[in-house]
């Protein structure tokens, strides 16, 4: 299944229960935005079916865990920045 990879590569967000599925904080929190994409899609005139929430719900879940690899790896490149900086700095204050 697709959510037992996306929680496996991503552990952030993995169940504290199991660890190969999502936890249920996203899964609650992505349920709570079909009220809302529901009301904009009537809004904006879109129809949307009990499939098409499925898979945007899907598709969602899959930008949040893109976004947060993304993030992560911005992390680990600063931390690596600031550590060579830091050794180097280290190496000319010592002579």
């Amino acid at each position: 299944m697709e959510q037992e990879k996306i929680a496996q590569k991503y552990p952030i967000v993995s169940s504290s229960v199991d660890p190969k599925k999502i936890s249920l904080l996203i899964k609650g929190f992505l349920l709570g935005l079909i009220p809302v994409i529901t009301l904009l899609s009537g809004l904006a005139g879109i129809d949307l079916e009990p499939g098409a929430l499925n898979d945007l719900i899907e598709n969602i879940v899959q930008v949040v865990y893109a976004a947060s690899s993304a993030f992560a790896f911005v992390l680990m490149a600063y931390g690596a920045i600031r550590k060579v900086i830091t050794k180097v700095n280290k190496i000319f204050h010592d002579q």
